[in-house]
């Protein structure tokens, strides 16, 4: 089986691709192919980076494809399972993989995420931010963004060759659509809308409250300094956990972090929800899709259920994208108050 998970770049494919690495594990696991990573091996690639970042890919393109088609080419020889990221750059070249897999014998499937412009755009940005700091930021120009953006919306919104089933995130046996929504240019209604507008499309205001005289940024701002921050960072660093071991194929302490991850969610419903009516929508999504993961998740691992608990880190994606979505919205508001 070959399984190839979808995005545009900035989007959350190598997160996937951690937790799909995983699940395949049940099957005696799978070889990862992607040519980004051939790129830190590249003895040029140092240099070109110092030269120019916005160019440093390009130039050592056609050796990391050519790794990439050698690795690819060894896995079908010995029938290994393959596991690979695309962004849909060149949707003819993704089809002709996809062709070459099919001809070789082998089952394809498709994870594709569909995510809203928006967050794909922050996350090319807190990534090359990330690696700058290693020395080995990765470039993406707009250009490719969005042109990759245009390419995951169409199979996104369920423009697809291959056959769709049941969701089955733990074991891939379906196409999977995680966040079926808009990327640029789509009119399905994204989950996590990352937007600068409050309810009813209306701006973040600034303006006091006629009756208390408080501002909502203020009183988001409270929310926040009081406790809200505290929470947002406590699940932050939960979540990572949980996603080093699942990179990891640490089975056994992925139950444990998925405990861990559910006691910061009962403790963060606790505390109380946002003044900001769409600010609260992505919490009060965010904390019930934790807490439906988290129990999930938890159970499977203690049941060796690789079903269950992939529905519950299925679950954890999407509430870990609506707490992306929320950051946005207390950005926008702190903004309209300056």
């Amino acid at each position: 089986m070959t399984v190839f998970v979808l995005g545009q770049a900035g989007s959350g494919k190598t997160l996937v691709v951690d937790l799909v690495h995983v699940a395949l594990a049940a099957r005696g696991g799978a070889v990862r192919v992607d040519r980004d990573a051939y790129k830190d091996v590249h003895p040029g690639y140092p240099g070109y980076l110092g030269e120019d970042v916005r160019t440093a890919g390009v130039r050592v393109r056609a050796d990391t494809y050519r790794w990439q088609a050698e690795v690819e080419s060894r896995v079908r020889a010995g029938r290994y399972d393959a596991l690979a990221e695309a962004a849909l750059a060149d949707l003819r070249e993704f089809l002709s993989e996809v062709a070459v897999y099919r001809r070789s014998g082998y089952g394809v499937e498709i994870v594709a995420l569909a995510v809203h412009e928006a967050l794909s755009q922050l996350g090319i940005l807190e990534r090359y931010v990330r690696l700058a700091q290693e020395g080995r930021a990765r470039y993406v120009s707009w250009g490719n963004h969005d042109a990759c953006a245009a390419l995951a919306d169409h199979w996104g919104n369920g423009n697809m060759n291959t056959t769709s089933r049941a969701l089955g995130a733990a074991v891939l046996l379906s196409v999977v659509t995680l966040g079926v929504g808009a990327c640029s240019s789509g009119t399905a209604k994204p989950i996590a809308t990352a937007t600068a507008t409050g309810p009813a499309g209306t701006a973040a205001s600034a303006t006091p409250d006629s009756s208390t005289g408080v501002s909502m940024a203020q009183k988001v701002a409270a929310w926040f300094n009081g406790g809200g921050k505290a929470d947002i960072s406590t699940l932050g660093t939960d979540f990572t956990r949980l996603r080093s071991d699942a990179s990891a194929e640490n089975v056994s302490a992925m139950g444990g972090d998925c405990a861990i991850l559910a006691s910061a969610t009962t403790s963060a419903v606790d505390y109380g929800p946002i003044p900001d009516p769409q600010a609260q929508l992505h919490w009060a999504k965010t904390l019930a899709d934790y807490t439906t993961g988290t129990s999930l998740c938890y159970d499977g691992v203690a049941k060796m259920n690789a079903t269950e608990a992939g529905k519950g880190i299925a679950h954890i994606l999407a509430g870990t994208t609506q707490l992306a979505a929320l950051g946005t919205r207390v950005l926008a508001i702190q903004a309209g108050a300056r």
